[in-house]
């Protein structure tokens, strides 16, 4: 008598699917933005990209809309930006501290600052409405990476003179495109 062994659970074959590269890309480009604009002379190990893009997937996979953590992820990346620039003696700590979860003046740290803009656009139009436009336009463009794409967002910061968050999302480009780190 022959014995056939029959599995009690399904066997998944891990898959890639549309949704997969989506938030690949999504995750990729966040990387690259906040790179460009946090870190942009520096460049860093395997071990530290690794748990810094780890801490990424972490943020985008508890956000129920990827679109709207990604325009929130953007703007508070910019807000630090705004306030290191603000005095020379602040300064960002590694990528992998930064965006730990845990580390209440890091990137945790900015959401009461992306809160409080908020609350400003509500009783003051069009407050700080360059972050937004850069946030949504560069996300425009990580979905369909064109010419196009690319002009969109250039008018427009050109339109509300916001030239510092156009060379951001120069640099964003470039990096995102072409150096792979």
């Amino acid at each position: 008598m022959k014995a056939i062994i029959i599995p009690f659970y399904p066997v998944y074959e891990p898959r890639q699917t549309d949704n997969d590269n989506y938030f690949r890309n999504l995750c990729n480009g966040a990387w690259s933005f906040a790179h460009t604009v946090l870190w942009k002379d520096q460049q860093f190990s395997n071990e530290e990209l690794f748990k810094a893009k780890q801490s990424i997937r972490d943020y985008f996979e508890l956000a129920p809309d990827y679109k709207k953590a990604f325009i929130a992820f953007c703007e508070r990346v910019i807000l630090t930006s705004r306030y290191i620039t603000a005095d020379p003696n602040r300064y960002v700590p590694a990528p992998s501290v930064w965006f730990n979860r845990n580390y209440e003046h890091g990137f945790a740290g900015t959401r009461s600052w992306l809160k409080r803009v908020n609350e400003k656009r509500q009783q003051v139009s069009g407050y700080l409405k360059h972050l937004t436009t850069l946030a949504q336009h560069y996300y425009q463009y990580l979905q369909r990476p064109c010419e196009k794409s690319f002009n969109e967002c250039r008018e427009k910061l050109i339109e509300q003179n916001a030239f510092s968050l156009l060379q951001h999302f120069y640099n964003t480009i470039i990096h995102y495109n072409y150096i792979k780190q």
